[in-house]
């Protein structure tokens, strides 16, 4: 599922460049889809449920380190703690 998502930031679920309350309500209706929504997979485990809630607050807080899928698509620097957006590259 991570292939294909280039440059897209977790957290960013209204899709405007920027992680903030603005990405709430969608957000919440994400979580409600059964629709996949890359930017709503804030824990980047290929689904959108609650179990996204808390790194999506930390996302919020500026509590979240990157999170960086590289060309083979292997996942690096997951974790909290740096304040930064996850940004898919």
């Amino acid at each position: 599922m991570v292939g294909g998502d280039s440059g897209r930031v977790v957290g960013d679920v209204n899709e405007d460049g920027v992680v903030n309350f603005l990405d709430t309500t969608p957000y919440i209706q994400a979580l409600s889809s059964d629709v996949y929504q890359f930017e709503a997979d804030t824990n980047t485990d290929g689904e959108v449920n609650f179990l996204d809630t808390t790194p999506y607050i930390s996302l919020l807080s500026g509590g979240a380190s990157p999170v960086v899928i590289d060309g083979d698509d292997t996942i690096e620097g997951l974790g909290f703690g740096g304040g930064q957006a996850i940004v898919f590259n």
